[in-house]
């Protein structure tokens, strides 16, 4: 999952804390491009899903694990299940920490693995890239 460079920072700095904090993922179409310079939800919700049964979801179960044997930090959760979602195409998520508003939540990471796929009124849920791992600091 690529992080944004405002995850980043709040990785590094402290100011987010996975396990305490409320992290949410919200769905993009395929208007929304990347760009690892997008600081807060505000940069991307215009992108957003319009679907009358979407709500943002909330990351559960997270945990942090080292993993010296691939030399990874990995920031863990449970899938994002989104419900029954009809006739949309979401094209990735965003990671982001709650904080009061979309002006102030900063983002964390963004993943388009395994997006495309059209919503048909079935459980629409969203699986972290590495299994239960949604991001993974690395030695690049």
């Amino acid at each position: 999952m690529p992080v944004y460079n405002r995850g980043k920072l709040i990785i590094s700095d402290s100011s987010l804390s996975w396990t305490a904090d409320t992290i949410q993922g919200l769905l993009v179409d395929a208007v929304y491009v990347y760009d690892p310079d997008h600081n807060f939800v505000s940069d991307v919700a215009a992108d957003e899903i319009v679907e009358a049964s979407y709500a943002r979801q909330t990351i559960i179960n997270k945990s942090v694990v080292e993993d010296d044997a691939v030399d990874e930090a990995q920031l863990k959760g449970d899938p994002a299940d989104y419900g029954a979602l009809t006739a949309v195409t979401p094209a990735g998520i965003a990671l982001f920490k709650f904080v009061t508003n979309d002006a102030d939540s900063p983002l964390i990471g963004f993943s388009s693995t395994g997006f495309g796929a059209v919503a048909n009124g079935g459980g629409y849920v969203v699986n972290p890239e590495n299994g239960d791992t949604w991001v993974i600091a690395e030695d690049p």
